[in-house]
């Protein structure tokens, strides 16, 4: 059931832009608030600087009138969640779930007539999909390490080793291609740290190019890769693949800064200054990259494209900060990440452009400990549609496509209902994007 619950956060989430959250927060019973601010000066001159007109201007103020006016609430416990769409503090559309041994019932506002139910074998086996699809009757069996059933693996999961494989090989092939010289004792001050000890690198491009050339011809003529095309083929798509030939490599040096105590170990922060040349050695990338236990700060530039990125990320007991920043001429784009951990813990998502120092858009998602449903579901005087059903066409209100169809226009209506109750100004933009 944990298992269960940890996917319909995310499924349920997944609109308001929640990836990730700290583990040690995500715990029911819980209950996550997400909240949206713009600014809106920014807003109104870039729809100025693409030359809308007034109309156009005004629908689009409408449309971010509504995203600053609305919320969305998530309580999960142990035995189901309940989520609401909140419009002006009133509540628009709630999703609600009931988890039992026997499976999982869902009802809504959106369709009060309706009890959606699947069971635990539908779950469970949608589970196991996402390790590949369940043995075909005609499918050989095929032993393997770790499958004493004598099961045929599936398809995904043979890919997925296969990538795990080939990873492997290309970390190996990397850092077998990596001499690093001889620690050179001494002071140096790099970005304003002082470090003890300088640690020349070189790097054998050739031999990494020939490996990779050699692992990519091996993988594209891998059997589950000849499955795999063959699988696509079958719905028309043909993605031929062939063994890369990989000429001129660049030419890359590094050198390493650390403060390292008489026994040569590193016990402090470490500063990486790497360059990548083409010929004549024309620089291609030059990049930077200070490490400090969990702490790090990278800076790399492409001359060629007058490109230049930055990224720093700080963590302490009571959170973190990640910031992405990105140059290229005279475009600007920053994204931000924050979580702060405590009774109520915070993750901040913020959308940097044009102003580095004033977000463009602000994303902050809430979870506090505890919280109750307050929505009841019940299937008395309610049409009960089985999932298994729906999707097999047996139920009797007809084909799940068609009854999904009926729901999803009921549902819209009782959301613009709500929404208008809420806020009479969506009747304007309806309006305007009727053209009315």
């Amino acid at each position: 059931m944990k298992k269960l619950i940890a996917l319909l956060i995310v499924a349920l989430m997944a609109v308001t832009g929640v990836l990730a959250c700290a583990e040690s927060a995500l715990t029911p019973p819980m209950t996550i608030v997400n909240t949206v601010t713009l600014d809106r000066d920014t807003c109104r001159k870039t729809m100025t600087d693409m030359g809308l007109n007034a109309r156009q201007i005004e629908l689009v103020e409408g449309v971010l009138d509504l995203v600053e006016a609305s919320s969305q609430r998530l309580v999960v416990v142990e035995d189901g969640f309940e989520y609401n769409m909140i419009l002006d503090g009133n509540t628009v559309a709630i999703l609600a779930g009931d988890i039992s041994p026997e499976g999982v019932s869902i009802g809504s506002n959106m369709f009060p007539h309706c009890l959606l139910t699947v069971s635990n074998a539908t779950i469970n086996d949608l589970l196991a999909r996402f390790d590949g699809e369940p043995q075909a009757a005609d499918e050989t069996e095929v032993k393997t390490e770790g499958n004493t059933k004598g099961e045929r693996p599936t398809l995904l999961s043979e890919l997925m080793a296969l990538i795990r494989e080939n990873s492997e090989k290309l970390v190996d092939l990397v850092s077998s291609s990596i001499d690093i010289g001889q620690s050179q004792a001494g002071e140096y001050v790099v970005d304003g740290d002082t470090y003890n000890a300088m640690i020349p690198v070189s790097v054998d491009t050739r031999a990494i190019a020939d490996g990779i050339v050699d692992l990519t011809d091996k993988l594209i003529h891998s059997e589950p890769v000849t499955r795999l095309q063959a699988v696509l083929r079958r719905v028309d798509i043909d993605i031929p693949l062939e063994t890369p030939v990989i000429g001129d490599v660049p030419t890359v040096t590094a050198t390493v800064y650390a403060c390292q105590d008489e026994a040569g170990n590193a016990n402090g922060p470490l500063y990486v200054n790497a360059g990548i040349a083409g010929a004549n050695a024309t620089p291609l990338i030059q990049g930077q990259v200070r490490v400090d236990g969990e702490n790090a700060r990278v800076k790399f530039e492409i001359p060629a494209f007058e490109l230049e990125v930055k990224y720093e990320q700080f963590q302490s007991d009571n959170g973190g900060f990640a910031r992405a920043d990105i140059n290229a001429g005279e475009i600007y784009f920053g994204l931000a990440l924050e979580a702060t951990l405590g009774d109520v813990s915070h993750l901040s998502f913020n959308v940097y452009s044009p102003d580095p120092s004033k977000p463009l858009v602000s994303d902050d998602i809430a979870i506090a400990k505890g919280g109750q449903k307050s929505y009841v579901i019940e299937g008395k005087n309610k049409t009960v549609l089985s999932v298994e059903g729906l999707m097999s066409g047996e139920e009797e209100n007809g084909s799940w496509l068609s009854v999904l169809a009926d729901m999803a226009v009921y549902s819209a209506i009782e959301i613009m209902g709500n929404a208008y109750n809420a806020q009479p100004e969506v009747e304007n933009l309806i309006d305007l994007l009727l053209g009315e």
